[in-house]
């Protein structure tokens, strides 16, 4: 066993413990459901991630299936509050959901991506224009979806993830519109398309995290394992650079049934 094995293991202890405890405060008590949610989800997420890495597919799948339902919990707790509260501030949404559905897709559990895809065609049209900062995230989710339910509003999903990428900056640009490329590759079919989006949206994993960490955030980038994964379960094989997107994926999948 290597030093990062035996630290990731050693991650991955702990946070299977959290998990435990973060259960336990939720059975306690009602409340802050969404916060408490959240924080399990994002638990579970790490947990997932750990497996991937350490090549452990079953496990891997299990966890993010956990992580991408305990995600949804929360968005309905957030929405309830906002109605309770009289508040429109849907900032925080479209994320909670995008996060959501790629736990969805890397989990592959037919259900548990339907159900994702039912929360992102929730989010309300009406999305404020004044929030920049998430209307990509809106239309990722959406692109995702629409793709999932073979809508062809997918295209105008994704004009609307470019034209708002350049918000973000130069790094995040390059991978909103990666993003962006690499689902339109999915939908031509065309596993070079794939694999250059798919490259394009590595800049930003790298420059957000402490590469070489053994935390779960560095140890892959979740958007392109999702990407890659939602294209293997298209029937697609595009072949990519594997740095942060493990290998275990290939292990096992299943093809999408429409």
């Amino acid at each position: 066993m290597t030093d990062m094995e035996e630290r990731i293991r050693e991650n991955l202890e702990w946070s299977i413990s959290s998990v435990d405890q973060k259960l336990e405060a939720i059975k306690n008590s009602e409340e802050n459901l969404r916060q408490k949610y959240n924080s399990l989800a994002m638990r579970e997420q790490s947990i997932a991630v750990f497996y991937l890495v350490l090549g452990d597919r079953s496990q891997s799948k299990k966890w993010f299936g956990s992580s991408a339902a305990h995600k949804i919990k929360s968005v309905e707790q957030y929405r309830q509050y906002t109605h309770e509260g009289g508040s429109e501030t849907w900032e925080n949404e479209p994320l909670k959901v995008q996060k959501a559905m790629f736990s969805s897709i890397l989990s592959q559990d037919e259900e548990t991506i339907q159900n994702a895809t039912n929360a992102a065609l929730e989010i309300p049209e009406a999305y404020p224009e004044e929030y920049h900062g998430t209307r990509s995230w809106y239309d990722l989710v959406l692109t995702l979806s629409k793709c999932i339910r073979t809508d062809m509003e997918y295209q105008r999903h994704l004009k609307d993830l470019v034209e708002y990428a350049d918000v973000f900056g130069e790094t995040a640009a390059l991978q909103d519109r990666g993003t962006a490329s690499a689902i339109e590759g999915i939908v031509n079919e065309d596993n070079e398309q794939i694999a250059d989006g798919i490259a394009d949206m590595i800049p930003l994993h790298e420059k957000e995290n402490d590469i070489g960490s053994p935390k779960a955030s560095a140890l892959v980038c979740r958007p392109a394992a999702a990407i890659y994964t939602f294209a293997l379960m298209h029937g697609l094989d595009p072949e990519i650079d594997r740095e942060y997107v493990p290998e275990a994926l290939d292990d096992s999948y299943i093809e999408i049934r429409y």
